[in-house]
C-alpha cells in the first residue's frame, strides 16, 4: 500500500455531509424527552453529537437540570433500565427524521473528486446500524454513494474511541491510517480520528456547532452568525484537528494539502 497519498476518506453523516446545522437529531432528542413530559432545550442535545445514540441519552440525562427535572416527574433518577427504554422509543423518532434529510452542498462534488484521485470512500456515525439503512437509502437517491457505512453498535465502543475508523479500514482494504483523513463536525469526531493516528478534518459552518439550517442562517444577524462560526473554529481547533474549514465543498483543497504532506514524509 503506497503511504505517500491519501488511499481513504472518513466522513461523518449528520452535519457533515447530509443535515446542514445536525437538525434531524437534535428533533428527535426533543421529542424523545417531550413523550417523558422532561423537555430539553436545543443546546442541552446539542453538547453531546457525535456520540453512540444510547450514550447522548445518558448525557442528557447527566446534566444536573435534566437529572432534577427527571426526578421530579419520575419520583426517582433515571437508571440503566430508564436509559435503555428511552433508546428503545428513540429509534423510530429518530428514523422518521431521517427519512426528511438532504444533501448538504458540496457533498456530491466532493465524493466524486475523491473517486476521481482513487481516494476511497468510507463514513461513520452516532447512529445505529438500523438508523443508518433509512439514512443510506435516502442519500443514495440524492446521489450520495458511499463504500463504507460503520455505525456505532457495530463496534466495541462509539467515539471518541477509534473502533469505527479501524472498521472503516478493514472493510476499504486499507492502510496504514497516516494515509486516512477522517472528516466530521463534532469535537468528538476529531478525537476518534486522532484516537486512529488519522489526518484530520473539522467542519465549522455546516454542524452541530453553528447549529443552524440553510434558512436559519440566512435569517440571522451577520454578526451572530460570525460569532458562532468563530466559536465553531476555535472548538474544532482546540479538540486537535489538523484542519479546519467550513464545509465539506472545501474538503479537496485540504486533501492535496495533505498529500503534500504525506510525499514530504509528514504524518499526522
Amino acid at each position: 500500500m503506497k503511504s505517500n497519498k491519501l488511499q481513504a476518506v472518513i466522513f461523518d453523516w449528520a452535519g457533515t455531509i447530509v443535515d446542514y446545522g445536525c437538525l434531524a437529531p437534535t428533533r428527535a432528542f426533543m421529542k424523545l424527552f417531550d413523550n417523558v413530559s422532561v423537555p430539553i432545550d436545543e443546546h442541552e442535545v446539542r453538547l453531546f453529537m457525535g456520540l453512540h445514540k444510547r450514550d447522548h441519552i445518558k448525557g442528557i440525562l447527566g446534566l444536573p437540570r435534566v437529572a432534577r427535572e427527571y426526578k421530579r416527574v419520575h419520583q426517582k433518577y433515571a437508571e440503566h433500565n430508564d436509559i435503555e427504554n428511552l433508546f428503545g422509543e428513540f429509534v423510530p423518532i429518530q428514523i422518521e427524521e431521517l427519512k426528511n434529510t438532504d444533501v448538504i452542498p458540496g457533498a456530491r462534488e466532493t465524493i466524486e473528486t475523491c473517486r476521481n484521485w482513487g481516494i476511497k470512500i468510507g463514513s461513520c456515525t452516532g447512529y445505529t446500524a438500523i438508523m443508518m439503512e433509512t439514512l443510506a437509502h435516502t442519500a443514495k437517491n440524492l446521489g450520495i454513494n458511499i463504500d463504507a457505512v460503520v455505525s456505532s453498535d457495530e463496534v466495541p465502543e462509539g467515539r471518541p474511541s477509534p473502533f469505527m475508523c479501524f472498521e472503516n479500514m478493514k472493510r476499504l482494504s486499507v492502510y496504514p491510517a497516516s494515509c486516512v483523513v477522517k472528516i466530521g463536525d463534532t469535537p468528538e469526531d476529531i478525537k476518534e480520528g486522532l484516537n486512529a493516528s488519522m489526518w484530520t478534518i473539522g467542519l465549522a459552518c455546516t454542524g452541530n456547532l453553528v447549529g443552524l439550517s440553510q434558512e436559519q442562517e440566512n435569517m440571522v444577524p451577520k454578526e451572530e452568525h460570525n460569532n458562532l462560526v468563530r466559536h465553531a473554529y476555535k472548538a474544532l481547533q482546540s479538540s486537535g484537528a489538523h484542519f479546519v474549514v467550513d464545509s465539506v465543498a472545501d474538503v479537496p483543497i485540504v486533501i492535496q494539502e495533505i498529500n503534500e504532506k504525506l510525499s514530504r514524509g509528514e504524518r499526522p
